[in-house]
């Protein structure tokens, strides 16, 4: 868990190095100016759609809600399960991509008796197949209504 965290520290300081400001201000954004339109030194702006969600820096994950009907469904491995207050609910905490590469389809739910397998599916948006999307890994976090409380069940990954 901790050198997953090295490793997301590492490409976001990558990025925040990426993203400095304009070396050169000639036309075109080289020496000597002429070739690209752009600058490509040039800081990047991310301005989200409004009611997107973006992954706070602040070190909270991204809040996100299963949205069934993507496509290339594939199981992800989640960090934390836990039971909320009142154990009606799973707060699932786990690492994916950014949307609409990376959405949650849907929560599976297997109840046992001394266990819960819990199978987070993600998959991609099929409204935007030729999407491009970044490679870095956002925090999420799920909140799932349970039909059974988790007594004291094992909570059991069902990606692994």
């Amino acid at each position: 868990m901790n050198a997953l965290r090295s490793v997301v520290l590492v490409i976001v300081i990558g990025v925040v190095a990426a993203c400095g400001s304009p070396s050169d201000p000639s036309p075109g954004g080289r020496p000597g100016g002429g070739g690209a339109p752009s600058d490509p030194q040039s800081p990047v702006t991310l301005t989200p759609e409004p009611g997107s969600s973006v992954h706070d820096l602040d070190g909270r994950p991204q809040r996100v809600r299963p949205m069934p009907g993507m496509t290339d469904l594939r199981p992800v491995v989640w960090e934390r399960a836990r039971q909320t207050p009142g154990g009606r609910q799973l707060r699932i905490t786990y690492w994916s991509g950014v949307e609409p590469c990376n959405v949650l389809d849907h929560v599976d739910l297997r109840y046992q008796k001394r266990r819960i397998t819990v199978t987070l599916y993600e998959g991609s948006d099929p409204e935007q197949p030729d999407a491009v999307c970044i490679e870095i890994a956002l925090r999420k976090v799920v909140i799932v209504p349970l039909d059974e409380t988790v007594g004291g069940r094992k909570l059991v990954d069902g990606a692994e």
